[in-house]
């Protein structure tokens, strides 16, 4: 799965992802599972000179939790994965929220001089959706276990806050 998904996450961001994608894992990883010791229990736990009885039970409890720390590595290389593809969409992100800016400043401009409504509410409401969003965006395509395109996840993301952004610029109450 983890290999079905890089393929189409190299093929999406390009030649750049691999060299981000393994320094954010390399670092993930070091701070997860080295700086914690679970490393060092795994590698002690394979090791069977160990005599001592607490040692001994350590290693057995170690060993019967093998399989979730495996799952939990091939999660984080996933996660890692998926945090460098966002990482490097972030020039895509950035576009979109200026066009939805700027877009927003002219409805906020012609608002202003025609003398148009202003709404508070809307400005509040459209200011909340953007951090919605973006939390959306982290549960939804972050966090699942399963192989995610992160086309559809990432555009998805961009066209809602640019809408939720536009809307409260265009609302904007106060002198910019």
């Amino acid at each position: 799965m983890i290999d079905d998904e890089w393929q189409s996450s190299v093929g999406f961001a390009g030649e750049r992802l691999p060299p981000l994608a393994y320094a954010i894992h390399d670092g993930l990883y070091a701070a997860f599972f080295e700086w914690t010791g679970l490393d060092y229990l795994v590698e002690g736990a394979s090791d069977a000179s160990t005599s001592r009885r607490p040692r001994a039970l350590m290693a057995r409890l170690v060993l019967a939790a093998d399989t979730l720390l495996r799952t939990s590595a091939a999660g984080l290389q996933l996660f890692s994965l998926r945090l460098g593809v966002l990482a490097l969409s972030a020039p895509f992100i950035g576009l979109v929220v200026i066009g939805a800016a700027a877009d927003g400043l002219v409805t906020w401009y012609w608002r202003r001089t025609g003398a148009g409504r202003e709404s508070g509410f809307v400005f509040h409401r459209a200011k909340r959706a953007i951090a919605v969003a973006a939390l959306a965006l982290c549960f939804a395509y972050l966090v699942p276990p399963v192989a995610m395109d992160g086309r559809i996840a990432i555009a998805g993301f961009a066209v809602v806050a640019a809408i939720a952004l536009r809307l409260a610029v265009g609302h904007f109450k106060k002198y910019i």
